[in-house]
């Protein structure tokens, strides 16, 4: 039986994508510089002599802008360019640092978008047993009338009828629930616990 965990949900594929942080030494006397694995642009940063890569742009034509660099790619491969006028110092050492992302996905993991109740996985399975835990959950409060969907317009609204002494209204409307009549309005939640890959239970 193998057990997958759990991680946070993001939108069902970054949370399955491994990252790691790369650091690399810049060429000297040079002006294009090619990156490995994919970088997440929000997390390059520079160190030793920056003076070269103070400010980011996000077109090539921009690179007449003192100290600016742009990233960019081509046929999958990341680089970074600078104004092609300059080119690195011969004398000082510049680094770049970055959040890569890896192509591959990690196995043997698996998210819930609990606002949906979408459960995903990071490979696609045949055969999965899920077990999970159920909350009935009860809302204690000022007590309120439930308006039918027929009642509850702009125009009617105005007209239901007010609490005697807050003189507010308190009234709540079910969006995309059955118009089923109930003793007690619940709300279920279910959260997962545990999710297993077999042919059988174990």
């Amino acid at each position: 039986m193998k057990i997958f965990e759990e991680v946070s949900f993001i939108d069902g594929v970054q949370e399955f994508i491994e990252s790691e942080y790369i650091t690399i030494l810049l060429n000297k006397n040079t002006n294009v510089f090619q990156l490995k694995g994919v970088p997440s642009q929000d997390s390059i940063r520079f160190s030793g002599d920056v003076s070269l890569f103070k400010k980011q742009v996000y077109s090539e034509k921009d690179l007449t802008i003192p100290s600016s660099w742009y990233l960019y790619s081509n046929e999958g491969i990341y680089y970074i360019k600078i104004n092609p006028d300059s080119k690195t110092s011969d004398y000082t050492f510049t680094y770049v640092t970055y959040k890569s992302r890896a192509i591959s996905k990690k196995e043997g993991l698996y998210s819930v978008d609990y606002d949906t109740g979408i459960l995903y996985l990071s490979t696609p399975l045949k055969r999965v047993k899920i077990t999970y835990r159920k909350a009935v959950q009860y809302i204690e409060g000022q007590m309120m009338n439930q308006v039918g969907r027929e009642e509850y317009t702009k125009n009617t609204l105005y007209n239901i009828p007010l609490d005697s002494d807050t003189k507010l209204s308190y009234i709540y409307q079910i969006k995309n629930t059955p118009n089923i009549i109930r003793s007690k309005e619940v709300l279920e939640n279910a959260r997962i616990s545990l999710v297993t890959l077999g042919d059988k239970d174990d």
